[in-house]
């Protein structure tokens, strides 16, 4: 037997027994929801926090500018106060975008309800900060399911030990059907889909990472993650994620591709032509526009020939 055809026996040995865990878990698996959206030809539009470039990020006020602006999704992150109340907050502190001091978890729900949470949000350095003294809140994830009962949301839980209360807000709310659940802690992404199996989430870390080193082998099509979407950066660490064969993968097993976090309009211009499904950017309003131009030019094309 030449070297060559051993080489090839022992890789195909070790990505078998690789695989394994993977075929286990996918057989396994949860279901979720079949469908949150109508599929389009061009990414949706996502916005990161509401769209934090544009205004105060992760509140009322955020999300209602962003659906009137035209984007097909809302991004946002969840945690608990000291007294349990899910609220829409990014970070576990409230310094760096309210007037108040502290963590979110040792501060009852009435005092942060009383903080101003535009400001600290500028777009021109701190020369002004045009959210002060608005009126501008922190939101309750039950004030944000009531307020937009038809929008699909990504909501990203930020901190364990929450995900009981998260899943049962979603079915108090009747909003199974509209919310993919995300989180960067896989074991509350784990405990999520136990608590509420029929509510989409999107892959771990570790389950994309299981498919791009599958993918890249040519075995991609063997693992399925229990997701319905890969929320992914282009690149990670000078790796690029959206690779066409990866790209094929997803599409070949129904998974939605949502790149973050984009507000440079030539890698947005890029990733548009790609076979993405959606893109999070704090600018969704540069998505927007760029998305009209590119997909309009060709129908004006077409109307100007048929004179």
């Amino acid at each position: 037997m030449s070297m060559k055809r051993l080489a090839t026996i022992v890789i195909l040995l070790l990505v078998s027994l690789y695989l394994i865990p993977f075929t286990i878990t996918t057989l396994s698996a949860p279901p979720v929801a079949p469908s949150i959206i109508q599929a389009q030809e061009s990414p949706l539009v996502i916005a990161h926090r509401g769209g934090k470039g544009l205004w105060p990020e992760n509140t009322l006020f955020a999300f209602n500018n962003a659906i009137k602006l035209g984007v097909d999704m809302l991004e946002m992150d969840v945690r608990s106060t000291a007294d349990g109340t899910l609220i829409i907050m990014h970070d576990p502190q409230v310094d760096r975008t309210t007037n108040g001091q502290g963590k979110v978890s040792d501060l009852p729900w009435k005092d942060l309800q009383q903080l101003d949470a535009g400001y600290y949000w500028t777009n021109d350095k701190g020369q002004t900060y045009p959210y002060r003294n608005k009126g501008i809140t922190i939101p309750s994830l039950s004030a944000v399911l009531t307020s937009f009962p038809e929008k699909p949301m990504i909501i990203e839980i930020k901190e364990a030990g929450i995900e009981q209360r998260v899943c049962d807000t979603i079915r108090k709310h009747n909003m199974q059907q509209h919310v993919i659940i995300g989180s960067f802690i896989a074991a509350s992404l784990h405990t999520f889909r136990e608590a509420c199996p029929k509510v989409a989430t999107s892959a771990t870390h570790n389950e994309v990472k299981n498919m791009v080193i599958l993918d890249t082998v040519g075995l991609g099509h063997l693992y399925h993650p229990p997701a319905i979407a890969l929320q992914v950066p282009e690149y990670y660490e000078d790796r690029l994620i959206t690779s066409p064969s990866l790209l094929a993968t997803a599409s070949q097993h129904q998974l939605w591709v949502q790149v973050w976090t984009v507000n440079d309009t030539t890698q947005m211009q890029r990733l548009i032509k790609q076979d993405i499904n959606g893109i999070i950017t704090d600018y969704p309003d540069r998505l927007i526009n760029l998305k009209q131009q590119f997909f309009l030019k060709p129908v004006q094309a077409s109307n100007e020939h048929a004179r």
